[in-house]
């Protein structure tokens, strides 16, 4: 390993107080420049590794990877685009990627554990099956382009910032105001995510893309909502937003409930389950109750009325008010379960496609 010194030239660790990485005054040694010998080395500690470095160790070779290595508290510079370069099972802990290139790079089971890379540039890049835990992110300064999250939901949540509220009171700021514009970052981070994997080819890690870029839209609107009731000086005001706060967690109930029956547009077989179960339910009800006669018709009922075929059917001002009640909500469930299963079938084809 080379020991050339040099100073750490992070400033997000000394100024950036909304970073996971920043830790003013606690880094006092001087870092090392890594020259990327990781067999001799498996384990790396407050090192610079620079792309330089690493193009005059791997030379002409067309490939390289790097297995098993733990990268602690060190700085990643340049551009990695010279190489396929490959990352397998390492752990990146209380790193800051900076403004680094990467280009055709493979994180393959790695684990990220406080770490920045809210000014990095991925391009054409594969995370495959990481593990992320207090991420610095930035809808700023960040691109993913063409590259793929296998578990961007879990990316997502893993994004950090600083909540120590005698920390953030320095700064004239509050850990609700961080609150607040950690989930606005996230949702853009999310749709960044969603754009970058959507024409990759991977339905698995697109339909989890979907599912982060929903969720976190709503828990956006939600936190802002939040927080302008709390910052709110009248008592209209916070009626108003905590009305709308109210609407909009009943919209993410529903939307997690609906993105669950069909795997968020990527399980067609879940949803015509779901479906199967929601007949049998009402079937089942119909029978007991003595709603129609004998299970077939019951089923058969449970069947056209949740398919919007039979409402008109079976439901009648003659009927008693208990079984209008039912056959509506039987009614209503299905038209939900309807807007859910179509849009599921076209989905799918559009993908194919």
């Amino acid at each position: 390993m080379a020991t050339k010194p040099r100073l750490n030239s992070s400033s997000k660790r000394e100024r950036s107080y909304w970073d996971p990485v920043y830790n003013p005054g606690k880094i006092t040694s001087n870092f090392i420049e890594f020259d990327w010998n990781t067999q001799n080395f498996p384990s790396i500690s407050k090192a610079v590794c620079h792309s330089d470095q690493l193009k005059t160790k791997v030379g002409q070779y067309a490939w390289h990877t790097i297995i098993n290595t733990i990268f602690e508290t060190c700085d990643f510079e340049g551009t990695f685009d010279f190489i396929n370069l490959t990352f397998r099972n390492c752990t990146f802990k209380n790193c800051d990627f900076k403004t680094a290139i990467w280009n055709d790079v493979k994180f393959s089971q790695c684990t990220f554990d406080v770490a920045s890379i809210s000014t990095s540039k991925f391009i054409d890049c594969q995370f495959n099956q990481c593990a992320w835990k207090k991420i610095g992110i930035s809808s700023n300064e960040m691109r993913f382009t063409k590259t793929i999250i296998t578990n961007p939901h879990s990316f997502i949540r893993a994004a950090s910032t600083n909540m120590d509220k005698d920390l953030l009171s320095q700064f004239s700021t509050s850990p609700d105001y961080q609150r607040y514009r950690l989930e606005g970052t996230k949702s853009k981070v999310a749709r960044m995510l969603l754009t970058s994997i959507q024409d990759q080819g991977d339905d698995d890690a697109y339909f989890e893309a979907v599912k982060a870029h929903t969720t976190q839209a709503l828990k956006a609107k939600i936190s802002n909502q939040e927080f302008q009731r709390k910052q709110s000086k009248s008592v209209s005001r916070k009626l108003l937003h905590g009305g709308i706060e109210i609407a909009l967690q009943l919209e993410r109930a529903v939307t997690q409930i609906s993105g669950s029956i069909n795997g968020w547009g990527g399980k067609l077989g879940r949803a015509i389950v779901a479906g199967i179960i929601l007949m049998s339910i009402f079937g089942i009800i119909y029978s007991i109750t003595g709603t129609f006669q004998g299970i077939p018709q019951s089923i058969l009922a449970a069947i056209e009325i949740t398919l919007l075929v039979g409402y008109t059917k079976y439901a009648s001002l003659t009927s008693s008010l208990p079984m209008q009640s039912l056959i509506a909500v039987n009614m209503l469930l299905g038209l939900w379960w309807y807007t859910i299963f179509v849009p599921t079938i076209i989905n799918q084809v559009n993908r194919i496609k």
